[in-house]
């Protein structure tokens, strides 16, 4: 995972790339090292309302997303 080691410091691109592969791979245990799971708040639109604490937002997920969409994958196209 993403580690401060000297002068690397990740870039926000290394982040969110972290995060989807975590997710994909349903390795939950290790969403901590890329997410602040105590301060994270996120709106879903059209599935929750404000959501704060990565927990909830996770069981969210898993329920209207993966639930629904049991063969997701992620493909990243762009970046901006």
């Amino acid at each position: 995972m993403l580690q401060h080691m000297g002068s690397f410091m990740p870039n926000s691109l290394d982040i969110y790339s972290s995060f989807q592969r975590c997710l994909q791979a349903q390795d939950y245990e290790h969403l901590g090292d890329v997410v602040d799971l105590q301060g994270y708040t996120e709106n879903c639109l059209g599935l929750t309302g404000w959501t704060t604490g990565f927990a909830v937002a996770l069981q969210n997920w898993a329920r209207n997303i993966l639930a629904a969409f049991s063969d997701l994958e992620f493909n990243t196209e762009d970046v901006i």
